[in-house]
């Protein structure tokens, strides 16, 4: 058994120092299988303790071996473990070696940082004896987890532990801790660098324009030296006159209402006017027509007559009984429907000072 553990540490030591040697002269990148994925193998001498189930009527012991194992992708990887110990009783008699086989799927769950935990299952066998006396464990179920430490992308500190669950009639429950230098071997490759893209700098052009020319661009125009930009907003206010029936005289509560209009006006020379006449629907539709109509010359006729508005900047529409406001059915609802509106548009010219500088 001390021929045994000289040897294994001995080609683990070997191996250890082949690769960080190697580490050394050049990054490791695994090299690529298929579709860009990565692989390698691995070789992992390891160190541990087996905690062998009582049933067996063996001391638990300090084991050594090895690991051979190939990562077939990023997070997968396969691995054949032999491991090996002096077996004795509990009660000190020697009974030749302990050699214990495993074989197991490893998945990494992610890294964080420089560590890479994984998790781990598959079947495992244990015999004791010498070569003329062989005890079979009859094979057992492996399960576990553990965790790397990356010292470069070829060497790292591993450590594991494992569940092994006896599948024939000892139905044993073996426990494994340990830990292993895992160093990753095979072809390695580095990725081509991206290709460096050539970036152009073209200086912006800068215009110069002259004080008249962003003036004008700006909307605007000279004067006085100053760039000024006329600006112009439309206000509407609405007149309301309602008549008697069938009367298209102004009642005279109604008359201020059309001498502020009428100030309003000549106020705002450039103002304009839209008056429309509206009825109830009392009598027929030719005749209210001709009512409401009636009704809004008589206001454009004030507007011109008594206070001095222009007859070109008033238009008279009558609409009849057609736009009633208020139901016909009361004589209050009839009052509201007899009634002119005069919508008032006006133009106001602003003189704004814009900085152009």
């Amino acid at each position: 058994m001390k021929n045994t553990f000289i040897h294994c540490l001995s080609v683990g030591v070997l191996s250890s120092s082949l690769a960080m040697s190697v580490s050394a002269a050049s990054d490791f990148v695994y090299p690529t299988i298929e579709d860009d994925r990565s692989g390698g193998v691995t070789f992992t001498p390891m160190f541990g303790n087996l905690n062998l189930d009582d049933g067996r009527n063996v001391d638990s012991d300090s084991v050594i071996g090895f690991g051979l194992g190939y990562r077939f992708s990023d997070p997968y990887m396969v691995e054949f473990v032999y491991a090996t110990a002096d077996a004795e009783t509990k009660a000190g008699a020697d009974i030749g070696d302990l050699r214990q086989y495993r074989l197991e799927m490893l998945y990494d769950t992610g890294d964080i940082g420089n560590f890479s935990p994984y998790i781990a299952l598959g079947a495992a066998s244990t015999e004791f004896g010498n070569n003329a006396t062989v005890v079979d464990d009859e094979g057992a179920i492996s399960a576990g987890f553990g965790a790397r430490y990356n010292f470069t992308d070829r060497v790292a500190l591993r450590g594991d532990a494992r569940y092994l669950r006896g599948v024939g009639d000892t139905k044993g429950a073996d426990v494994y801790l340990g830990l292993a230098l895992q160093i990753f071997l095979g072809a390695t490759h580095k990725p081509a660098p991206a290709p460096v893209q050539k970036v152009s700098f073209v200086q912006p052009k800068v215009e110069v324009y002259s004080l008249a020319e962003r003036c004008q661009k700006a909307g605007g125009v000279i004067n006085a030296g100053n760039c000024v930009k006329k600006s112009v907003s439309t206000d509407k206010i609405t007149l309301k006159v309602e008549f008697a029936s069938n009367s298209d005289k102004v009642p005279s509560a109604y008359l201020p209402e059309i001498e502020n209009l009428a100030t309003f006006m000549q106020q705002y020379p450039t103002a304009t006017a839209v008056i429309g006449g509206h009825t109830d629907s009392t009598g027929s539709a030719e005749y209210n027509q001709s009512l409401s109509q009636r009704r809004v010359n008589e206001v454009a006729r004030l507007l011109s007559a008594n206070y001095g508005v222009d007859a070109s900047r008033v238009s008279a529409i009558g609409y009849g009984e057609a736009q009633p406001i208020a139901g016909n059915d009361t004589a209050v609802d009839r009052a509201k429907n007899r009634r002119v509106e005069a919508s008032i548009t006006v133009e106001v010219e602003e003189t704004l000072s814009i900085d152009v500088k």
